[in-house]
């Protein structure tokens, strides 16, 4: 197991117990983009959480549960952005962006897991072509 894999293992297993000592436990250079340039040019809703001093090492993107959005993993992003990676999170459709900020009649104001995942297929690619040297990690609450 490479260096940044065991860093994000040990990073989801601590999140409870650092998000529970400290609420502001990522450093001030930590940059959080409601939308993000990457969302717009696929047209998706995407959080990201960057950190502005370092060089990123590899990219996570977040996946939100049930009833929650994106910004709900807002702590744990921000300590991996504070760590040196780029974070996005995705907002599902029926969820966040999707069910708040748009009426009943705009397609994603439902749930829609298979079109979520369509989603994150269409925006992985993204990702690796934008960043071919970096290795990208996924994780799911829920």
């Amino acid at each position: 197991m490479n260096k940044a894999a065991k860093s994000i293992i040990a990073r989801v297993a601590s999140f409870f117990v650092i998000a529970a000592l400290s609420q502001s436990a990522a450093a001030a250079s930590v940059t959080y983009e409601k939308t993000c340039p990457e969302g717009t040019e696929v047209s998706l809703p995407l959080n990201k959480w960057f950190d502005e001093v370092q060089k990123p090492r590899g990219i996570v993107l977040v996946i939100h549960g049930i009833t929650q959005n994106a910004a709900s993993l807002g702590p744990l992003s921000n300590i991996l952005a504070s760590d040196g990676f780029l974070v996005y999170g995705i907002d599902l459709r029926g969820h966040g962006w999707w069910h708040y900020d748009n009426d009943r009649k705009v397609k994603g104001y439902n749930c829609d897991f298979k079109q979520s995942v369509n989603d994150v297929n269409q925006f992985l690619p993204l990702l690796k072509d934008e960043n071919p040297d970096l290795p990208i990690f996924m994780i799911g609450e829920s």
